[in-house]
């Protein structure tokens, strides 16, 4: 079989040319790459000598990057096709780093292996079937990285999957991706909370069709009690596009229509923002690319509010002309409100005042006003 060489980070590997399935004799994916450096990112930050396993190998590229880029101490690779880790051998040998290499399901790792501070779940799917095993090996204190690919489900498209294996409601509309980022978060911390174990979030990112949240797990039964009582559902009105929450799924109405629900999910924090700034710190010894997006996200971070706003699809609602968005941003930060960008929408603003103060802002920036007079 014909391969090609990669060069990510400090790593160099070799991979069978083949089509992107989920039978790919070794899986690897080129668009997860921004995936990968921010696991690399997040080892980094925590500088903690920990023990480290890649459930799900494929290449063993993400491994072998936490060996060579960050200060853990070990690192185990599994897979549970054979001809995955013959590749993964290859690859560790290439890059002369010392791992364990193992062969076999999820399951069958997790019953001979124990005891890890630190999990990376990135599957090609659902990460459901793997939380269960994952949330009981790891070590009190220790940290988890889930990641989804079934982004149809979690992003509304296909809302009976997502009922089925999340046990939520989701909803598709322009912050869909956070709504499927509080939607997974809510599953392990349900999962984690069968053991008494909290699972705080620390970081998430919804890059492509990957959807990734970082948590740190404790044992602390009333630190459970806590994070459970952040769960709750989300109201939003398609008409004039307010966003509300709710601890209860009751019934609420906008615009003389009811509002659409998503939930339960995770209501609290997305991002730890001590955590985020370090990070961006750390990303300046990678791409601007990289650079850009933790940055983005650290300025994100700062901002405490569930949803976030569309300004293409406000200015529609509003029929007003779309002003820049830099112009807009300055508007609203000189009338005391601070926002940020979000990663998660490209036209996406995140700021926590009310809607019709934003919509006052937006009418009265300076582009919208240039360009009504110009209409005029």
């Amino acid at each position: 079989m014909d391969t090609k060489t990669v060069v990510e980070g400090k790593a160099r590997i070799e991979i069978p040319v083949a089509d992107l399935t989920k039978k790919s004799p070794t899986f690897f994916n080129e668009l997860a790459e921004m995936q990968r450096t921010l696991s690399v990112l997040f080892l980094q930050a925590l500088g903690e000598p920990l023990r480290a396993v890649d459930l799900l190998s494929g290449s063993g590229i993400r491994g072998i990057r936490w060996k060579l880029e960050t200060s853990v101490k070990e690192v185990h690779l599994n897979d549970s096709s054979t001809t995955a880790i013959a590749s993964i051998k290859r690859n560790v040998e290439l890059n002369k780093v010392n791992v364990e290499i193992h062969c076999g399901t999820a399951a069958q790792f997790f019953n001979s292996v124990k005891g890890f501070n630190y999990v990376d779940i990135d599957p090609f799917g659902t990460p459901v079937p793997f939380l269960d095993a994952a949330v009981r090996t790891i070590v009190n204190p220790g940290y988890l990285s889930v990641t989804a690919t079934d982004t149809a489900a979690l992003c509304g498209t296909v809302p009976s999957a997502c009922l089925r294996k999340y046990w939520a409601m989701p909803l598709r509309n322009d912050f869909m991706y956070e709504t499927g980022l509080r939607i997974l978060a809510r599953k392990v911390q349900l999962i984690a909370a069968q053991y008494g174990i909290v699972a705080n979030v620390l970081y998430v990112t919804g890059l492509h069709h990957y959807m990734s949240v970082y948590f740190r797990l404790t044992k602390s039964r009333t630190k459970v009690d806590a994070v459970l009582k952040s769960h709750g559902y989300v109201h939003f009105c398609p008409r004039c596009l307010t966003i509300q929450t709710s601890k209860q799924n009751v019934p609420m109405r906008c615009c003389e229509i009811d509002m659409q629900v998503a939930g339960p999910l995770y209501l609290g924090p997305l991002w730890d923002t001590n955590l985020a700034n370090t990070m961006h710190e750390l990303s300046k010894s990678y791409g601007a690319d990289v650079q850009k997006l933790t940055a983005l996200i650290s300025s994100e971070s700062t901002i405490p509010c569930v949803g976030f706003y569309n300004i293409h699809t406000l200015c529609k609602k509003m029929h007003v002309s779309i002003p820049r968005t830099v112009a807009f941003m300055i508007a609203l930060e000189k009338s005391g409100h601070r926002c940020s960008p979000t990663h998660l929408q490209p036209l996406g603003i995140r700021t926590a005042v009310p809607l019709e103060a934003v919509k006052n802002v937006l009418t009265c920036t300076p582009t919208h006003q240039h360009r009504a007079a110009r209409r005029a």
